[in-house]
């Protein structure tokens, strides 16, 4: 399994990558624009966690380009995101986001959320 973590906090992308580490393959972006350009050179990403609020491209405006492309169809997407307001949950939803996850979130929880969407880990 090889998932994208895109996260423009340091801390929390390194937090994403530890956990993740464990059990499955990571690659990382800043931002939307620099994770799309990151699907473009490796287009077998299995999972995307994503952050909300981020400079250049948000997570929303990624999660919509990604989901514009067809080729990225089958690539779950979850947002990571402080935004807790029912109205943002569905704002991501209906631009394709398949889970979502509010920070802070501990280890377990996001494993949990994985889980849901099929990966065994």
């Amino acid at each position: 399994m090889l998932t994208l973590i895109v996260e423009d906090e340091n801390d929390v992308r390194s937090y994403v990558k530890k956990t993740m580490e464990s059990v499955c393959q990571v690659v990382e972006a800043r931002d939307g624009k620099e994770a799309l350009d990151m699907l473009i050179k490796i287009p077998d990403v299995d999972l995307a966690l994503v952050d909300w609020n981020m400079p250049r491209m948000d997570g929303y405006d990624f999660v919509k380009a990604v989901r514009h492309c067809r080729m990225y169809d089958k690539i779950p997407i979850m947002m990571m995101t402080s935004k807790n307001e029912i109205s943002s949950v569905q704002d991501a939803l209906n631009a394709g986001v398949n889970e979502y996850i509010m920070k802070p979130f501990r280890s377990d929880m996001l494993f949990s959320k994985v889980k849901i969407l099929g990966f065994n880990v």
